[in-house]
């Protein structure tokens, strides 16, 4: 009996395989140029969300880190380090308007409640997150033995 042979598979020809890999490896590194090239780099810089009295100087921080930024690589943990001295922002999101646009959204963090210890009073908001700078009329007030160091009330009857 007669068994048939599979049909044989023909292999590309390896100038055809050596041609695409040259034009994949010529068109990542042309991406690579573009992403970072001045024909996209960030001119215009607007961002919303921001008040307070610190809004000034975060806003030039992130238009400071903006700037160095293209629109087809916006760095958005660049953004975040630019506001780390600023407990009141709670994030940023950015968006690329091609070619030379970048909006930055700023998300604060809402006062929930002022702390108090003694004669001090500080906002805190809903995740700990002391609010130094921010006024603390209205707000209901939550006593505390000792006034917290650092950036967050680490109290546990008190944030609950």
């Amino acid at each position: 009996m007669h068994v048939p042979r599979p049909p044989r598979v023909r292999r590309p020809p390896v100038r055809a395989v050596a041609g695409c890999a040259a034009v994949l490896v010529l068109l990542g590194a042309g991406w690579l140029w573009l992403r970072d090239s001045s024909l996209v780099a960030v001119r215009q810089v607007r961002v919303t969300g921001l008040t307070g009295p610190d809004a000034p100087r975060v806003r030039a921080a992130l238009q400071d880190a903006a700037l160095d930024m293209t629109t087809l690589h916006v760095r958005s943990k660049q953004l975040t380090t630019a506001v780390e001295p600023y407990p009141a922002i709670e994030k940023v999101e950015a968006h690329a308007d091609f070619p030379h646009k970048l909006r930055i959204v700023v998300h604060e963090h809402a006062a929930v409640g002022a702390i108090a210890a003694g004669s001090q009073r500080v906002a805190v908001a809903a995740d700990g997150t002391l609010l130094r700078d921010t006024t603390t009329r209205g707000l209901p007030v939550i006593a505390i033995p000792v006034s917290p160091g650092g950036d967050r009330l680490t109290d546990r009857a008190a944030l609950r």
